[in-house]
């Protein structure tokens, strides 16, 4: 059993990191063009600088995701033929919308999300992600529930177990 640490409502730190590495990248630019010395090691320090700046972004960028999960989602309005579509893609199972299976890692975060103020959990250009994302339409569900878990995909119901 792998018991790994996950704290996704902490602040993006990677981000500092990221910041630093491109930083180096871009000074090994420089003096690549400045220096009287071989381009073969700032070449290196440059390759190695672009790969740990992207790396480092794309872990602030999981962080941030976690964060934005918990805007809301809007209210999504579904045709009678797309349901009749969904149904037919699991025949003896019902659709009842979109979520996720819960497990222990969901109810963990929202235990930690009790414990801190929501409010406080802001993420750059979180005001042009919700313009994009059209949340200021009404929001379905609650948002804490829903955002405990960013991937929703299509939930299904055996009929057996609805009878």
């Amino acid at each position: 059993m792998s018991w790994e640490l996950e704290r996704p409502w902490r602040p993006a730190y990677e981000v500092y990191a990221a910041v630093a590495w491109l930083l180096t990248a871009s000074g090994a630019v420089y003096a690549m063009l400045k220096a009287p010395l071989p381009r073969e090691a700032f070449a290196i320090l440059l390759l190695c600088g672009l790969a740990l700046g992207i790396w480092r972004m794309f872990q602030a960028l999981q962080v941030w995701r976690m964060r934005m999960s918990l805007e809301g989602r809007p209210v999504e309005w579904v045709s009678s033929e797309e349901v009749h579509r969904k149904m037919l893609a699991r025949p003896g199972h019902v659709w009842v919308g979109w979520g996720f299976n819960w497990s222990r890692i969901h109810m963990q975060r929202l235990y930690e999300l009790e414990k801190i103020d929501v409010q406080k959990l802001r993420v750059p250009c979180a005001r042009m992600w919700r313009h994009l994302t059209k949340l200021s339409a009404p929001q379905k569900g609650n948002a804490l529930l829903h955002g405990v878990e960013p991937i929703e995909h299509d939930l299904y119901v055996p009929l057996s177990d609805l009878e």
